[in-house]
């Protein structure tokens, strides 16, 4: 296998050039390489210049998360910024791609930074609930000053080329060919400018301290669901403020204490965990020797909102698509809503008219069905109510034979029926779209008994190319996110019907870290919608929807709206409909407290999660925490329902569920798994793949 980290040598400069597909990681391989090549380019008088790229899609990033581990492990990235920082030759970082967290930090240690035209630059550790951990924020500072790294190193955004070198994190870029430019630069470069002697934004101190203040005022503001939550953030801010006031190397160990300290809280292991689960997740076992058949264009058959949401997903992604409407008005709505979505873009500057309008125009809104005849892919993305059978089969009937047929349904039931209509049981994948939260990042793909591995190849790789995470999924009903989501309405549903009131419950989960609680989710998508088969109050919702309270668009579902959407209060025939239930089934109200009803939420989904991996529907149980988070609106620095169980312990978990299952028998019941997990003390993360 050849080295990582190659020396190459030309007109006096030596190019040092790390090439470790795919990521080009900085792994301890990596970082060893980097050091041996500095110390050949010093001992070579011939050398005048030396400069670190890449090979790849982009500049060397950052860890995995497992690797965040063993920080010490020599060389560290701290050691390696040192040697390039103390390197008595002119280096010069030339950066492509997206260049962030370590990276960065490895290319601020250089004296000089060169950017190609389309490179990004993020500092990421923040996502992982860490402070930098080889002086970037010791050296962040000195190149932009206290507002612009805090900004960089707490918000974690993205930064394009020019903005880079306008607050002068780069002093140049690349308009055509990176490596002749860097190359050319490093030929006239000037001495070692090492980063740690920059003084420019340290002048002013009062200026620098009001930026410490300020951020300082506004993570006293922001919400802190639980411990440690805004631990990095706040050691971040501690760290820059050490930047101005302590010598650089002591600067250097204050941040290394700080990583040290945010890397064994709670809530930075479970971010590292969800980013590994994440990692794992697009890998499906059965597809190594896949290949995805060749995609050009789409056809998306629908109307509403999650044909809309995959058309305008598939539109960014560089695809030809064409939206097959069942009607002229839904041609129009359609149009006037994809329009306006890119319209919006524009204002904000985040595309460019020219830009927009090339996207608008491989789109194609028809009602006819022959003009998506040559489409490489059928999405069917259909309202439930329609007549989704009969569709597939007039789509196969047109269809090439290479055409990957893909259902977003929701139900296993329906994906056999809509299978068996298509005619193409090998060629058919379930899509199931999350759509509990606004933008959910991850997408299931369910696949049957009988499809083969490039129809599945292609629809893994159609769903990266839409920069979602998907996660495979048996055909079981309701899927992953469905199952758990029953047993998290149902819970929530007992919950009440004991005493808890709707926003009590609300409340203790927004608490718990999620963003909205669980009643005001189903107020917002419509009680309507919900299937009345479903696990949980059938017959309160019902009498509900009989009585117009559908939810926040009718102004009334389980709390009370006002013209803006805001919650007035809670809806009185609510309690009468919970009262009258209680009495029907000999119960009385009970007070529940806060931290009982995120037990028993949180149960409810350990419990789930159990089911799914016992019966095979989910492949792993990190899996399921990755739908969780990204599809169910789960806190992330919460890590996931199997994420948590571990945590609590399984045996803790599993001592709950039975405790429920006594008292209330119709509702819970053990899963055999995680009983046995429980009681010989393992733990989800121990499972072997299935």
């Amino acid at each position: 296998m050849a080295h990582p980290v190659r020396l190459e040598k030309q007109f006096g400069v030596a190019a040092i050039i790390i090439s470790d597909p795919p990521d080009n990681r900085l792994t301890a391989a990596v970082r060893a390489g980097i050091m041996a090549a500095i110390d050949a380019a010093v001992a070579d008088s011939s050398t005048k210049a030396l400069i670190i790229a890449a090979r790849g899609q982009h500049f060397p990033s950052v860890a995995y998360p497992a690797e965040y581990e063993h920080p010490t492990d020599r060389p560290t990235l701290r050691d390696v910024c040192t040697s390039i920082e103390d390197c008595p030759k002119p280096v010069i970082a030339a950066m492509h791609g997206t260049v962030r967290g370590a990276g960065l930090e490895l290319a601020m240690a250089a004296h000089y930074r060169i950017g190609a035209s389309h490179a990004r630059f993020a500092m990421s550790d923040i996502a992982v609930g860490l402070p930098p951990s080889a002086g970037g924020t010791q050296r962040l500072p000195r190149l932009v000053g206290a507002e612009e790294a805090l900004t960089l190193l707490i918000a974690g955004r993205t930064i394009q080329v020019k903005t880079a070198q306008e607050i002068g994190l780069i002093d140049k870029v690349a308009e055509k060919d990176l490596r002749n430019e860097a190359l050319a630069f490093a030929r006239t470069a000037p001495a070692p400018r090492p980063t740690r002697e920059i003084r420019t934004h340290l002048s002013d101190g009062a200026a620098f301290e009001q930026a410490i203040a300020l951020f300082r005022a506004e993570l006293a503001k922001a919400p802190a669901p639980f411990e440690t939550s805004n631990l990095a953030a706040s050691k971040i801010i501690d760290c820059v403020e050490a930047s101005l006031l302590l010598p650089f190397e002591i600067g250097l160990d204050f941040e290394a204490d700080a990583f040290a300290e945010c890397l064994i809280s709670p809530v930075s292991n479970a971010l590292r965990h969800v980013a590994g689960a994440e990692r794992e997740a697009v890998k499906f076992l059965d597809l190594e020797a896949a290949k995805p058949r060749t995609l050009r264009k789409i056809a998306v058959v629908g109307q509403g909102s999650r044909a809309v949401w995959l058309t305008r997903r598939a539109l960014d992604a560089g695809y030809e698509v064409v939206l097959l409407a069942k009607s002229q008005n839904g041609v129009e709505h359609a149009l006037d809503r994809i329009g306006k979505a890119y319209a919006k873009a524009v204002k904000a500057g985040r595309i460019s008219d020219d830009a927009g309008a090339a996207v608008l125009s491989r789109l194609t809104l028809t009602t006819e069905l022959p003009k998506a005849e040559d489409a490489d892919m059928f999405i069917e993305a259909l309202d439930p109510r329609d007549k989704k059978a009969a569709i597939m089969s007039r789509i196969d009937s047109l269809a090439t034979g290479d055409a990957v047929f893909v259902t977003t349904t929701s139900t296993a039931s329906e994906l056999a029926s809509m299978a068996a209509a298509s005619g193409r049981l090998e060629d058919l994948v379930g899509l199931h779209v999350v759509d509990q939260i606004a933008n959910p990042g991850v997408i299931e793909i369910v696949v049957g008994h009988d499809v083969v591995a490039d129809a599945v190849a292609t629809v893994h790789d159609f769903a990266l190319r839409l920069k979602l995470i998907p996660v495979r999924t048996g055909p079981a009903e309701g899927f992953i996110a469905g199952r758990l989501l029953r047993t998290y309405r149902a819970v929530a549903d007992r919950l009440i019907l004991r005493g808890a009131r709707v926003d009590q419950v609300d409340k203790a989960m927004r608490k718990f870290g999620f963003r909205e609680g669980p009643f005001e989710v189903r107020d917002r998508l419509g009680l309507d919608r919900e299937p009345f088969g479903s696990v949980g109050q059938v017959a309160l919702r019902k009498t509900l929807c009989a009585a117009g309270a559908t939810g926040r668009k009718a102004r009334i579902g389980y709390y009370l709206y006002g013209p803006d959407g805001a919650i007035t209060g809670l809806n009185p025939v609510l309690e009468e409909a919970l009262e009258a239930e209680r009495r029907k089934k000999g119960m009385t109200a009970e007070k529940i407290a806060p931290s009982e009803i995120q037990q028993q939420m949180l149960a409810g989904l350990v419990n789930a999660a159990a089911e799914l991996l016992d019966e095979g529907t989910a492949e792993r149980a990190s899996d399921i925490d990755v739908v969780a988070v990204n599809g169910l609106g789960y806190p992330r620095a919460r890590g996931g329902p199997t994420f948590a169980a571990d945590q609590m312990t399984t045996f803790a978990a599993a001592r709950k569920i039975e405790g429920m299952a006594r008292q209330y028998p119709d509702l819970w019941k053990i899963s055999p798994l995680l009983k046995r997990l429980g009681y010989e003390r393992e733990r989800f993360a121990d499972l072997k793949t299935i």
